[in-house]
């Protein structure tokens, strides 16, 4: 019996130094650095004007069709 407790809070105390240690590493490499940003991103245009990049590149003289936006206004 006694010997079941000490096995389980010496693998209690190993998980949360292994959770520690993680969380250090996180910090440490950056994880925590710009939490921010990411939901900025997916407003920025780069997608797009890369795929207008590539149609471009590979010589097709078709038209490239206009942002949703733009064919309700003109």
């Amino acid at each position: 019996m006694i010997w079941t407790a000490v096995m389980l809070l010496l693998f209690s105390l190993f998980l949360g130094v292994a959770a520690w240690l993680f969380f250090v590493w996180g910090v440490k490499s950056g994880q925590f650095d710009d939490i921010e940003g990411p939901k900025y991103r997916i407003f920025d245009d780069d997608e797009e004007e890369n795929l207008i990049g590539r149609d471009n590149s590979e010589g097709s003289n078709d038209k490239i069709d206009a942002h949703p936006d733009q064919q309700k206004h003109g």
